[in-house]
Formats: structure tokens, C-alpha cells, sequence
């Protein structure tokens, strides 16, 4: 506690604080406003697809029998410090997923889980077990992760299905059909099984070409959200730094 109290921290004056403040916060605006206009787009494509629903006339099929649904290891690789990020349901985000956070695997241990449960661009993933049915649209170019205990839709391998797929997903129907089917007492799950099985109406050519024609162009400015406030908040969290420790001199500044 002594040693604490006697650091000496260089602290920049209140004018300097005010200036680094405002130059933050723009960036901190930038991507509330992101967030929220996301929001919107996000319940404008899942209105669409409701009403889209109630106008396919088609019977519902075993999802796999479209989509090939596959899940991540149940294993636990030892940590490796320098390693691959191991994503689990708690990693996932609604357009990509957190790879900072996780424990980090060998190669070794990221090739053999890759080797059945790959992920790519624009693959979807779902949580399997804790809390069920969080759903994530892979968006990253670059997929450098293995997963654990997370369902994976290759969608990428149908890419005319994705969209449609990650509004069927985050449905209150699929969520409640999810519900029915989680077993375990302590710990809620959904088996790979229950998921292969999960009931899906398939368009036909015409009326998915329809639906994409509508959501594209939501989903499209939404990825690009996503993906600029990635670069806003990496530039905000180096800024600070460099502000604080007078690398970066604001003191001339007008704002």
C-alpha cells in the first residue's frame, strides 16, 4: 500500500484533461451511434423476415438436410501462451467474436479441432451450453480461432442462406423451440443432435432471392458498422495511453 501511495503518476493539467477528453469522446460517439443505428437495422431485418415467413408455403425440413451443422470441441487443450484463442459462447458477439479474451491453444491442438470444425466467412455460430442460443455471424476475413462448445452452421458453403439462416436463428420461434429441446440439470445444453433436427422452412430460388433483395443492404451497413467501430475503439485505446504520458501533446490545440 506504501509503494502505491508514493508512485509518482505525471498527471496533465485540467485544460490539457478537458481537450483529451473531447478528443475521446468523439470517438466514444461515433460508436454509440453505430450501436444504436445497428440496433435498428437488426429489428428492421427481423421484421422483415417475420413477414417473410408468413408468406412461404413450403414444409418444414430438418435444418441439416440443407446446412451441413457441425460443433466445436468438448475437450479443454492445455492453455499455450502464444497461442490460437479458443472461442466459446461466451466470446461470441452478434457480428464476429471476441478473440482477445479467450485461453489461448497450441497449433497442434488449433489443427486438430480445425479439422473437423473449421469456421469461415460468414459461417454462423450458436451457443450450445450456459446460455443457449446466442448467435454470432462470422464477419472477419481472417479466422485465426478454433471453437469449443459452439454449434457451427457452414453457411459459408450456402451463402444464400445466411442471412435468412441468422434471422430464422434469432427468431422468438427458434428460440422457443431451443427451450424445449436443452437437457442437463445443473447446467444447460443443446445436443448436436437437437440441432442437426431443428425444424426450418426453406424458400425456393425466387422468394430467397426475394429476401435477400431486402436485407442485404441492412446487413451490409451493419457489418460496416461493426467493422468501424473495431478501428474507433483500437485508435481511442492507443490515444490514451499516448495522451496521458505526454507522447502526444494536446496543448495546442483549439477545441
Amino acid at each position: 500500500m506504501d509503494v502505491v501511495q508514493n508512485l509518482v503518476v505525471k498527471v496533465p493539467v485540467l485544460e490539457e484533461q478537458q481537450k483529451i477528453a473531447g478528443i475521446l469522446k468523439v470517438c466514444d460517439d461515433k460508436i454509440a451511434l453505430n450501436n444504436k443505428e445497428n440496433d435498428n437495422l437488426q429489428q428492421q431485418a427481423q421484421l422483415l423476415y417475420e413477414n417473410f415467413i408468413t408468406t412461404i408455403d413450403e414444409t418444414p425440413i430438418a435444418i441439416s438436410k440443407v446446412i451441413d451443422v457441425r460443433d466445436g470441441t468438448h475437450d479443454s487443450p492445455k492453455p499455450f501462451e502464444a497461442g490460437y484463442p479458443l472461442v466459446t459462447s461466451k466470446h461470441l458477439l452478434p457480428f464476429g467474436v471476441d478473440v482477445i479474451s479467450p485461453n489461448k491453444i497450441s497449433e497442434f491442438d488449433y489443427n486438430k479441432i480445425n479439422k473437423r470444425s473449421k469456421v469461415d466467412t460468414n459461417d454462423i455460430l450458436l451457443s450450445m451450453i450456459g446460455t443457449v442460443g446466442l448467435v454470432s455471424l462470422i464477419i472477419e476475413d481472417e479466422i485465426n480461432f478454433a471453437i469449443k462448445n459452439v454449434g457451427l452452421f457452414k453457411t459459408s458453403k450456402c451463402p444464400q442462406y445466411a442471412y435468412y439462416l441468422l434471422c430464422y436463428l434469432k427468431s422468438k420461434e427458434t428460440a422457443q423451440h431451443i427451450e424445449k429441446c436443452l437437457a442437463g440439470s445443473t447446467q444447460k445444453y443443446i445436443s448436436l443432435t437437437e440441432l442437426r433436427k431443428m425444424p426450418i422452412i426453406i424458400p425456393d430460388v425466387v422468394d430467397i432471392n426475394k429476401f435477400n433483395n431486402l436485407v442485404t443492404p441492412l446487413f451490409r451497413l451493419i457489418i460496416e458498422n461493426v467493422k468501424a467501430n473495431k478501428v474507433l475503439t483500437a485508435i481511442r485505446d492507443r490515444l490514451l495511453p499516448k495522451f496521458m504520458s505526454g507522447k502526444l501533446d494536446v496543448s495546442g490545440l483549439d477545441l
